[in-house]
C-alpha cells in the first residue's frame, strides 16, 4: 500500500486492512496509521518511509514491537516507544527509509485513566 500527502493528513483508525508492507511517503504532511484496533494483523509489517519534513506516526497494539533501525534521519527525529525484539503477542514492525527535517514515532496504544483504574 502506498499513501502520499504533501502537506495534507492521511489518517486510518479502526479496524482497516492492513498490508504487510507499506510505502508512507510526505513533504510536509502527517501520516497517522492506528493499528491498534485492526482484528487480523500480518505477523511482520516492513513499512518504508520517505519524508522532508513530515511526519508519520505509528500507533501498535499491545505487545507490538517495532525495529527503526533502518531508518536514516537527517535532521529529523526517529523514535519508538515499544520493545525492538520481535514478539508473540503483537506484529512486528520493521520501519526503514529516510527522514529529513520531519520525524517517525512508534508507540503503543494510550489507555485513558478511566480504562487504566477499571483494568
Amino acid at each position: 500500500m502506498r499513501l502520499t500527502t504533501a502537506a495534507g493528513t492521511i489518517k486510518r483508525t479502526g479496524d482497516w486492512q492492513v498490508p504487510a508492507a507499506l510505502y508512507l511517503q510526505s513533504s510536509m504532511g502527517t501520516i497517522h496509521l492506528d493499528l491498534s484496533e485492526v482484528r487480523s494483523l500480518p505477523p511482520r509489517i516492513d513499512v518504508e518511509v520517505a519524508l522532508g519534513m513530515g511526519e508519520v506516526v505509528l500507533v501498535l497494539p499491545e505487545g507490538g514491537t517495532a525495529d527503526v533501525d533502518g531508518t536514516k534521519a537527517s535532521w529529523g527525529e526517529v523514535k519508538t516507544k515499544v520493545p525492538s525484539t520481535p514478539g508473540a503477542a503483537g506484529p512486528h514492525v520493521v520501519v526503514h527509509g529516510k527522514v529529513g527535517m520531519g520525524s517517525v514515532t512508534v508507540r503503543g496504544p494510550r489507555r485513558s485513566w478511566w480504562r487504566s483504574m477499571v483494568e
